[in-house]
């Protein structure tokens, strides 16, 4: 999606905003290595008004980095209902089934289906978890990374499916890019700290995995084809034509970025109600200025694991936290709250001031 997007002869068939009210940005993650990317772009184009919705995508052969690191299907139902739940709290509205919810002869639910899609249905039918509008958003970062003409070498590598032979043909995979190790044959390998990649959506390797890990900063947005449509929404803005990282008129050393970059991300971070510290995905949905829904997701996807969680509050207020699904109380953000995420799983909370409780 992003260096497809990005692409300027592409963007003047698809995305000149002729067909924004029926093509929704999707992809397919499967041998994907670069999936949060891909969803960033989605998010961005959806953020910045260029496109009207987007559409999350579920499909059963997803742990598939390449087809040396390939598990094939999913068994159990939990990536699938922790990914559709993150996407729905980046305001996906369209979703598309394809992990084998049901099985081919009798129509029967599956096990994967019971535990990914029904349960997310239930969700979504039950009110408890409503795609947010895009002003509902309040942990999406005002950095954006905005994608210029995608080079050579990032458009190339990036869509290199199986081809393990072709490595350092072009004699570019021994040294350092902004996004970097994008081949099959680089798949699960570890990303050099030079990756934006490792800080935007805390990756660690270049694999499959399809949840970002957001908490400090909040979710970062890739921008398709470097222009900005909603000025307002974007604070810090940095572009990328793959290969280098560049702020105004200046391109920077890969190795002087990320502190830039963590630096501008600290500083967005603040205008965040709450914060959010722990390694997770999280997302922070405004329902009124007393009331918020936050999203807390474990993103192991090969790795699940339980998550310790500690959210502070950034702006005045007596706010009182509790579990949206079984009411139990957490405390107040008088002082920082400290919960826990089970492995495999999420956690919904409300956080509401006391006064608006009477």
């Amino acid at each position: 999606m992003a260096p497809l997007a990005a692409d300027s002869r592409l963007r003047q068939l698809i995305f000149d905003g002729r067909y924004r009210s029926v093509i929704p940005p999707s992809v397919e993650d499967s041998n994907s290595r670069t999936t949060d990317a891909q969803l960033a772009a989605r998010v961005g184009l959806w953020l910045d008004g260029q496109v009207d919705d987007w559409c999350c995508r579920v499909s059963a052969d997803w742990f598939c980095a390449s087809r040396s690191w390939e598990w094939e299907y999913v068994m159990t139902g939990h990536p699938h209902l922790r990914y559709l739940t993150a996407q729905a709290s980046l305001g996906a509205r369209v979703f598309m089934f394809l992990s084998g919810e049901r099985a081919r002869r009798s129509g029967q639910w599956t096990r994967v289906g019971k535990e990914g899609a029904t349960n997310f249905l239930n969700i979504l039918g039950k009110g408890i978890l409503i795609p947010p509008r895009r002003e509902q958003l309040r942990a999406v970062s005002s950095v954006v990374l905005a994608m210029r003409e995608p080079t050579k070498r990032f458009a190339e590598h990036g869509a290199n499916g199986h081809h393990h032979e072709r490595w350092n043909d072009d004699g570019t995979d021994g040294k350092r890019w902004a996004f970097d190790r994008l081949d099959c044959y680089w798949a699960m390998a570890p990303l050099p700290r030079s990756d934006v990649s490792t800080l935007l959506w805390g990756r660690t390797r270049r694999s499959s995995e399809n949840l970002a890990v957001t908490a400090p900063h909040g979710f970062v947005c890739v921008l398709p084809g470097g222009q900005t449509k909603d000025r307002g929404r974007w604070g810090s803005r940095w572009t990328t034509d793959g290969d280098n990282v560049a702020k105004g008129d200046r391109t920077m050393p890969l190795a002087d970025v990320r502190t830039a970059i963590a630096s501008d991300l600290n500083a967005a971070a603040r205008a965040f109600p709450f914060r959010v510290e722990g390694h997770v995905f999280h997302q922070i949905i405004e329902q009124s200025p007393d009331f918020m829904v936050v999203v807390l997701i474990d993103p192991g996807w090969l790795d699940p694991a339980e998550r310790d969680v500690t959210i502070i509050a950034n702006v005045p207020g007596d706010w009182t936290v509790s579990d949206r699904l079984t009411h139990e109380p957490l405390g107040d953000l008088g002082r920082p709250v400290s919960l826990q995420v089970p492995a495999g799983v999420f956690r919904l909370l409300d956080i509401r001031r006391k006064a608006a409780q009477k």
